[in-house]
């Protein structure tokens, strides 16, 4: 067993190893988040405009994942954070920013929904739906994905989203968004 979890990591190794900027798997805490903040910043240091879109959508989904996935654990202040993982793509147009977590599979439903009506809507559209979710009570269902929405926005493109089974209970989730370099 161990040699095929191996095998599938330089599997994962030759997917990502080009073009790739930052790479991270773990918890999503606040500690963690700052870091790879930084290295975003440090990375797109001369593309401004870029830079503060692909941080703003990192926190948002970074956060996504330190509030929502199904792998949690306990860290040194007892409090329980997320787990998942982000990967962020140079490419000659754009980049890529990707995150990829556990999620339940009746909590994988409501998000796949959500999205499918995000990655519907124009700009205006967009910009309607999240004034009306900020207007629904803070609740895990209800008034979370602004997020999802402000990544929609923040980008030129579709987002990228599929799931695929891990079991009975579970399913991966990946999110993935582009953003233009100029």
């Amino acid at each position: 067993m161990a040699h095929r979890k191996l095998r599938n990591l330089f599997e994962l190794y030759e997917i990502i190893r080009d073009d790739v900027i930052l790479s991270y798997t773990g918890p999503f805490d606040k500690q963690v988040l700052a870091v790879l903040a930084k290295n975003i910043e440090e990375a797109l240091g001369d593309n401004n405009v870029a830079s503060k879109k692909l941080l703003r959508i990192f926190i948002e989904l970074a956060q996504n994942i330190g509030f929502y996935s199904a792998e949690r654990k306990s860290y040194h202040d007892g409090k329980y954070v997320g787990e998942g993982i982000l990967i962020m793509k140079n490419s000659d147009k754009y980049y890529t920013l990707a995150t990829g977590n556990l999620i339940t599979k009746p909590e994988l439903k409501v998000f796949l929904e959500k999205s499918d009506k995000i990655s519907k809507l124009d700009k205006e559209g967009l910009r309607e739906l999240k004034r009306n979710q900020l207007l629904l009570p803070d609740s895990r269902y209800g008034g979370a994905n602004i997020g999802l929405i402000q990544a929609a926005l923040l980008s030129n493109y579709p987002l990228e989203v599929s799931a695929n089974s891990v079991d009975e209970l579970h399913s991966f989730l990946v999110i993935g968004v582009k953003i233009d370099k100029v």
